[in-house]
C-alpha cells in the first residue's frame, strides 16, 4: 500500500503542474526536483517492480483508463518503477512527533523526500549527522518553535574547511559509532 500511496503523491503533484492555477510554479519546482534525484542502483528491487506492475494494473481496470500497447504498458510500468525508486532512495523516515503517553497520541512513522537534504552525498566516514530540530534542541536545552518540529539538520562531526563536501552514513544512526570504517565500507 505505500508504494500506491507514493505512485499516488506523485501522480497529484503531476496533475497540479499541468492543471494550471496559483500552485503551477511551486508544483513545477517541485516535480522537477524530484524527478532530478538519483535513484540508487541499476537494478531495481523485486518488490518495487511487482509493486509497480500491481499499480499499473489497477490503474488498467478503471472506467477511464486507456487501453495501453504491450509496449506502452511496459514504459509506464518503468516510470512507476522509477518513481518508486527515487522515493526509496532519497527518503528520509521521520516520527510524527505525537508524545508517548498523550491522550489519543498515535505515533507514526513516516518518510519524506527533501529538497535539498535529499541530494546530501553519502559515506562511510562522514562528515556530519542526520536529526530532527526537537531532539537537536531537546538535547541542548533550546526553546523551539512549533513550526520547526519536523525540520530535519545535519549537524557536523568535525571541523570542516570551507568548500568541503557535507556527507552522511545513509545506513543506521548508530552505524559510524558501532563498526570500524573498514568493516562499514
Amino acid at each position: 500500500n505505500h508504494f500506491a500511496e507514493r505512485w499516488r503523491a506523485y501522480s497529484a503533484l503531476s496533475e497540479l503542474v499541468g492543471g494550471g492555477g496559483d500552485t503551477v510554479a511551486d508544483a513545477s519546482t517541485a516535480l522537477a526536483g524530484f524527478d532530478d534525484l538519483a535513484i540508487a542502483s541499476a537494478t531495481p528491487p523485486k518488490e518495487l517492480t511487482e509493486a509497480a506492475e500491481a499499480i499499473v494494473a489497477a490503474e488498467a481496470e478503471g472506467e477511464d483508463a486507456p487501453l495501453l500497447s504491450p509496449a506502452a504498458r511496459a514504459e509506464y510500468v518503468q516510470e512507476v518503477v522509477d518513481v518508486l525508486r527515487r522515493f526509496r532512495s532519497n527518503a528520509f523516515g521521520f516520527k510524527n512527533g505525537a508524545e508517548a503517553g498523550a491522550a489519543n497520541a498515535k505515533p507514526m512513522r513516516a518518510s519524506a523526500v527533501l529538497c535539498f537534504t535529499s541530494r546530501i552525498n553519502h559515506s562511510c566516514a562522514p562528515s556530519c549527522f542526520m536529526l530532527s530540530k526537537r531532539v537537536y534542541c531537546q538535547g541542548k536545552r533550546l526553546p523551539m518553535a512549533p513550526e520547526d518540529e519536523d525540520v530535519l539538520i545535519a549537524v557536523t562531526q568535525r571541523p570542516m574547511t570551507p568548500g568541503e563536501r557535507v556527507t552522511f552514513n545513509y545506513g543506521p544512526s548508530d552505524l559510524v559509532s558501532r563498526w570500524p570504517l573498514s568493516e562499514r565500507r
